[in-house]
C-alpha cells in the first residue's frame, strides 16, 4: 500500500476511533503488564450494531460531507 501511494502521489490514512476507549486502554495495559503471557497472535472482531434510523440520516455517508459510506 505504501509503494502504491508513493508511485500515484497519494496520501492515504488509519483511522482507530477506538484507540483511546476505556476497553482498549485496560487491554494495552494487560499486554505490556504480561498478564496474557506471551501473545503470538492476535484477532479481534468487533460485531457493532447500528439501527437502521443511525444510517438513514442524510448527512450519514453521503460523498459530500463523509466520501462515501455504507
Amino acid at each position: 500500500m505504501i509503494e502504491t501511494a508513493r508511485a500515484r502521489a497519494s496520501c492515504w490514512g488509519v483511522v482507530s476511533q477506538h484507540r483511546f476507549d476505556d476497553a482498549s486502554l485496560f487491554l494495552s495495559k494487560a499486554i505490556a503488564a504480561g498478564r496474557l503471557g506471551k501473545l503470538l497472535q492476535c484477532d479481534c472482531y468487533v460485531k457493532w450494531y447500528r439501527s437502521p434510523e443511525y444510517y438513514s440520516r442524510p448527512i450519514k455517508g453521503s460523498w459530500k460531507t463523509e466520501g462515501g459510506g455504507p
